[in-house]
């Protein structure tokens, strides 16, 4: 079959867990399929793509997504202004028109979709698209809200919950199936989206690439965490951790 995948991030080598799950989704589809690629990217990371997989892919088109630090904060501030969730983030014309040239140059059998911000730009009818999703963010804002601490805090997650549950919803239940990371992120969705077809996609590890050895040579015990520390969830979570569970483990 003939597949388009869009990514909102695509790197290699995969740090992230994101850029992880998006990359061996295309590897994989890459070796069962003619697939063309379009994405974010920086040229240094779109010339690693297709140092690695160029000859595997069918097309590869990158755009520069990139902006300096002061112009994602005004980014930011025009969604809170405009009512509009951080799902807009990364959203611009630039892609709306990479993707507009590569529909105008050949058909598809299918259109993979990595995240449901590509749902905001135009895809025309005529194949089967397939969203994917990372997270339910919204559901990470709500419980983020419950856990806040001061009254700012509590408020910013609860704005932000609303415009992402709004946005996130309207996106997800578009095309033809939707596709979670884990059970629980099926039904939350399958709650809200009760028409839409559902399925689950885990991420997984390549034991392969990631094999488990004793740190200089011992047999220690010892506690790895493995995620981004400059996303709200994963600070959450090994902040409750730290707090709740760690004391215990180090009396054990």
């Amino acid at each position: 079959m003939k597949l388009l995948m869009a990514f909102h991030t695509m790197t290699y080598p995969p740090e992230s867990g994101v850029t992880k799950r998006t990359y061996h989704l295309l590897e994989e589809m890459a070796r069962r399929h003619e697939v063309t690629l379009v994405t974010f990217g920086t040229p240094a990371e779109e010339e690693s793509i297709r140092r690695r997989l160029g000859g595997q892919l069918r097309r590869i088109v990158f755009v520069n997504g990139k902006r300096p630090r002061w112009m994602n904060l005004l980014k930011r501030i025009e969604l809170g202004l405009t009512l509009r969730s951080l799902l807009h983030h990364s959203r611009t014309p630039r892609m709306q028109q990479a993707l507009d040239q590569v529909f105008a140059a050949e058909r598809f059998d299918l259109v993979f979709l990595g995240t449901p911000l590509f749902q905001f730009y135009r895809v025309p009818g005529g194949a089967p698209v397939v969203t994917d999703t990372h997270n339910v963010e919204y559901d990470l804002h709500r419980r983020a809200y419950e856990q806040a601490g001061g009254p700012l805090e509590r408020a910013y997650y609860w704005y932000q919950y609303k415009l992402l549950r709004r946005d996130e919803l309207a996106a997800s239940g578009r095309g033809d199936a939707l596709l979670t990371t884990s059970a629980r992120d099926r039904e939350v969705f399958q709650r809200d989206l009760p028409r839409q077809r559902i399925h689950v996609v885990p991420n997984g590890v390549d034991l392969e690439a990631y094999l488990a050895t004793p740190a200089n040579g011992g047999s220690g015990r010892r506690l790895v965490f493995v995620g981004s520390m400059n996303y709200h969830a994963n600070v959450d979570g090994i902040v409750w951790f730290v707090r709740e569970e760690w004391p215990a483990i180090r009396k054990a």
